[in-house]
């Protein structure tokens, strides 16, 4: 082996030792994503629960106490059902439902493997949650209504909480660019409704209008990046930037933008506060929808490691 080649060989190893550190360095970065992610999911789930009433007891119209897991615990009821005598003309054929039993808590007891791309059943679960704190919500909005944080809303905004919930719109969408168009000094006119058409119309030349492809594919692979791990919290690219901009003309934002020691008197980065907020006084038509913003808004603060407000 001349010298020569053997300089090649050792160029070619030390381009692959380099190739194999960036791989590494990139496998690193989306497992921490992804554990960041199932943090904010178990988090949001944790936070909502408690929100069904205290110890996860909700009161029926007329009738006893009622735990909210031991309604879901279909393993118990179908092994008590078991030992109980028929009292029925028909027989029971348990033999299924104790299998779909097993199979449903163990579906729930592997939550865990959110950060091994178990996103079928990630989005699954949140999706319940939503639904059955939407609904929970809206039988015992009393219950709510005397929930002490709220009285803590009175001094906000000049009396205008509402103009919060347009803030957190607001500023869910700017995050979202931000992130998008990371080179893009100024977003005027820009919104998460026409981020494909802004991802063609930066990626030209303005003046000979020739395409930088490789520039328009980071984008892009930046933009559907985000969004597949904002689908895991509900969000959806064709449903909630509508909602976003609808949200942000009905309520506004806020009028006079706190600084960091203002922000943090009035509840502004206390995000279990600011959940407590939406559910109290968010439209029931809107409310899904709200708390799925918020819930994006958190993962993106945490994911930059920055306040949950910019201003």
């Amino acid at each position: 082996m001349s010298w020569a080649e053997g300089q090649d060989i050792a160029e070619d190893m030390g381009q692959s030792y380099e190739l194999l550190r960036w791989q590494n360095t990139m496998l690193r970065q989306a497992n921490a994503d992804l554990r960041l992610l199932l943090d904010v999911a178990k988090e949001n789930l944790s936070l909502r629960s408690r929100f069904l009433g205290s110890d996860g007891k909700t009161e029926l119209s007329g009738n006893k106490t009622v735990n909210a897991t031991e309604t879901l615990d279909e393993v118990k009821f179908t092994d008590n059902l078991t030992r109980t005598p028929h009292r029925t003309s028909s027989p029971l054929i348990l033999k299924s439902m104790t299998k779909e039993a097993v199979d449903r808590s163990t579906l729930h007891q592997e939550e865990g493997a959110y950060h091994s791309h178990q996103s079928h059943n990630a989005k699954r679960l949140e999706s319940s949650a939503q639904r059955s704190l939407h609904k929970s919500t809206l039988q015992h909005e009393d219950l709510l209504s005397q929930s002490t944080m709220y009285h803590d809303l009175k001094d906000l905004t000049s009396n205008e909480p509402e103009r919060l919930l347009g803030e957190i719109a607001f500023q869910l969408d700017r995050r979202i660019l931000a992130y998008v168009f990371q080179g893009q000094s100024r977003l005027y006119g820009f919104t998460t409704l026409n981020i494909p058409d802004k991802i063609v119309q930066v990626s030209k030349h303005p003046l000979t209008g020739k395409v930088d492809e490789a520039y328009r594919c980071a984008l892009t692979k930046r933009y559907l990046e985000l969004m597949e791990d904002l689908q895991f919290l509900g969000y959806s690219q064709t449903h909630h930037p509508s909602v976003t901009e609808i949200i942000i003309n009905t309520f506004g934002v806020l009028r006079h933008r706190p600084d960091s020691h203002s922000a943090q008197e009035l509840g502004y980065t206390n995000t279990d506060f600011l959940r407590k907020m939406i559910i109290r006084i968010a439209p029931p038509k809107m409310f899904k929808d709200l708390l799925t913003l918020f819930s994006c808004l958190c993962f993106m603060a945490r994911k930059d490691n920055k306040p949950l407000f910019l201003w």
